[in-house]
């Protein structure tokens, strides 16, 4: 099998790394996949707690990257991922099994998506999503009342506690390393152009 072409996506939360994802996976199916690391955090009863006692999912300790490595080695050699949906603990939603097939794009897609050394290593082309602060918060507002179930005070209370703060700790730095960096307004269509131009004569 010809070694795939590899294409991490980060960024701060909310910054618009998944929705361009989807774009990029509209216009080069099938021969596109995505490792997504949202399908990678522990359990809620095992995430790390903060001062007051609250679970802090924006820590790397609230993830299995180990697995995650192990998944990402495994599927660049071509093997089929079968993965249970994590459903950020959301009552109304029932877990999906996920089949990621090898193809000859792969997507790495997440907020510590350059952070395990050995996947960041193997990375062909390193995509970093800037966006301002408040346009961040809004964004989060309303994803995650919508599909996560939570309140605007739970919200806040993560951004201010644990988004903000991990952001400039372990993500922000990784906007030096990143091959191409997007401020995401509504304008990056041009770059989603010419990127899936580039990847199109790659497959």
């Amino acid at each position: 099998m010809v070694s795939p072409y590899i294409i991490g996506i980060t960024g701060g939360s909310g910054s618009g790394k998944t929705s361009f994802t989807r774009k990029l996976v509209e216009h080069l199916s099938p021969h596109i996949s995505v490792l997504s690391l949202d399908n990678y955090y522990y359990p809620i009863d095992r995430q790390p707690i903060d001062e007051n006692g609250k679970p802090n999912f924006d820590e790397p300790e609230s993830l299995d990257l180990e697995k995650f490595k192990t998944d990402f080695l495994k599927l660049i050699a071509g093997e089929t991922l079968v993965l249970q949906e994590y459903t950020f603990n959301n009552p109304a939603l029932v877990s999906k099994q996920i089949s990621i097939q090898p193809a000859k794009i792969i997507v790495i897609e997440g907020l510590y998506a350059f952070h395990v050394q050995a996947v960041a290593e193997k990375i062909n082309l390193k995509i970093f999503f800037d966006l301002n602060e408040k346009e961040k918060v809004r964004r989060r507002l309303k994803r995650d009342a919508e599909e996560r179930g939570y309140s605007r005070e739970v919200v806040l209370y993560c951004h201010k506690h644990h988004v903000q703060p991990a952001f400039l700790k372990h993500v922000a730095k990784h906007k030096l390393d990143a091959d191409m960096v997007i401020p995401n307004n509504p304008n990056y269509e041009k770059v989603l152009g010419i990127l899936t131009f580039y990847l199109r004569s790659l497959v």
